[in-house]
């Protein structure tokens, strides 16, 4: 595994995990929080992207396959951590490469994305701080409490803001109902624990038409996201 820098010098648009050290490591809720984590374990279930992997890399998710590497058997901090990819795919870039001193004559850079300005050298700091703090308060793009994910300059982008628990209960109904092919879609949420518990039904409930439907389409509900997000995440994509 090669050496990775501290993770506090890069920024990312959302949680990223944490494992603490090895004296004292951290539980498995401090990256299952981030959806990076869930990025990961959709990857792994791509039929896709697996195919890629058995193909040592080639196919239609090369492309994705040279940053996301073969993640059959790798456990989730080994891969985060190897070569700092989670840092080199899902941050931002490094401050020292997006903010940067321009050379005499060099052009200034889109107003849209970039604050270009210039100062005299000799003026005291403090008179500078403030200047440049009441100009970044006047030409800022996101008003406070905007996310940055959606001026994210990071290879990968999460579409949209995460629902970590949305992306864990869409995944467990699709692990169970590839378990349990044999199963109803109304079945499967029946069968599935901590799942609508509220609507868990037998024939003999007076309500269990309703409940019946409700199940089934919750459930269709989340295989079918489940669905899209595998083939969109094996081309670089998670919405």
């Amino acid at each position: 595994m090669k050496k990775t820098e501290p993770i506090h010098h890069r920024h990312f648009p959302y949680q990223y995990p944490t494992f603490g050290t090895d004296k004292t490591p951290k539980p498995k809720s401090a990256w299952e929080c981030s959806v990076y984590y869930w990025w990961w374990e959709y990857l792994k279930r791509s039929k896709d992207y697996l195919e890629c992997c058995e193909n040592g890399g080639k196919g239609k998710c090369a492309k994705v396959y040279k940053d996301f590497g073969d993640i059959r058997t790798k456990a989730f901090k080994r891969w985060w951590l190897d070569g700092n990819r989670g840092a080199e795919l899902f941050a931002e870039l490094p401050v020292e490469e997006t903010v940067r001193v321009l050379k005499e004559g060099e052009k200034a850079l889109s107003d849209d994305e970039y604050l270009t300005i210039s100062f005299p050298k000799n003026f005291p700091i403090k008179m500078l701080e403030k200047r440049f703090k009441e100009l970044l308060e006047q030409n800022r793009k996101r008003g406070r409490g905007k996310t940055l994910a959606r001026e994210s300059n990071a290879k990968y982008r999460f579409n949209g803001q995460p629902n970590i628990e949305g992306l864990r209960t869409a995944l467990r109904v699709y692990d169970f109902a590839q378990e349990n092919p044999h199963l109803k879609l109304w079945e499967i949420g029946n069968e599935l624990p901590r799942f609508l518990a509220a609507y868990k039904t037998n024939p003999n409930d007076p309500d269990f038409s309703g409940n019946k439907n409700i199940l089934g389409a919750t459930v269709k509900r989340h295989l079918t996201k489940v669905e899209r997000r595998l083939q969109s995440v094996a081309l670089g994509q998670f919405p």
